[in-house]
């Protein structure tokens, strides 16, 4: 670091330290809130994808055995892993009724 000869240059010295830590603080907050907010984003993309899959889920359960018994669509609502959800929709083509096939995976447990 050079030395400083009179006032003008400490003040400015100072004031370009200011700036570049005002800079650095700026930067590091953009860097937090841009983390933040793609840290946020894949959040609702999970959740988004698990309703994608419980609809699906739902939709081919109706085709299959028909309309859901009671509590049936709880029980899919209740379900919070998107690879369960997937599973089930792979499963629901050999199980041979609703209960059945919420009962092979760890549905509704």
């Amino acid at each position: 670091m050079k030395e400083v000869r009179n006032w003008e240059e400490a003040n400015f010295s100072r004031a370009a330290l200011a700036e570049g830590f005002a800079v650095a603080i700026a930067k590091g907050f953009v860097g937090i809130f841009a983390r933040a907010y793609a840290e946020g984003y894949a959040q609702v993309q999970a959740e988004e994808m698990l309703k994608v899959a419980k609809k699906l889920l739902a939709m081919i359960g109706r085709r299959r055995f028909g309309e859901p018994g009671p509590g049936m669509v709880d029980r899919i609502e209740a379900l919070f892993d998107r690879e369960i959800v997937e599973s089930l929709v792979e499963e629901s083509f050999s199980a041979t009724n609703g209960d059945e096939l919420l009962a092979t995976g760890r549905a509704g447990a």
